[in-house]
């Protein structure tokens, strides 16, 4: 039996669509990615960190599990929606660089 935690994160995994290109992002999709390599660093304390989302059954989804595959997320508690497409931020810089923020709504993740 193990004696490590296990971190869980619940919440949206979506793309943030830049002006350099799209990253994946969504806090919890984030902390669950430095977590997972944190505990890289920590094995003996930390056994399992997972993502409770959902994407969409389209490309973005594909290469969002890909990215957090890649991270050691457990991809376990995250589904696939046959109706709804991965979640997107559109991400526009002024003039000063300062973002603004446009979320796409009926996204997979509104439906976890």
């Amino acid at each position: 039996m193990s004696s490590g935690f296990r971190i869980a994160a619940i919440g949206e995994l979506l793309w943030d669509l830049l002006p350099d290109g799209p990253r994946l992002g969504g806090a919890p999709a984030n902390f669950a990615a430095m977590s997972a390599n944190l505990a890289a660093t920590v094995p003996d304390r930390l056994d399992e960190v997972f993502l409770i989302s959902r994407v969409g059954n389209d490309s973005l989804g594909s290469q969002a599990l890909i990215q957090l595959r890649a991270h050691r997320v457990s991809l376990d508690y995250i589904s696939i929606d046959t109706k709804l497409a991965t979640g997107t931020v559109t991400v526009a810089l002024d003039s000063n660089a300062s973002p603004t923020y446009r979320i796409h709504e009926n996204a997979a993740w509104d439906a976890i």
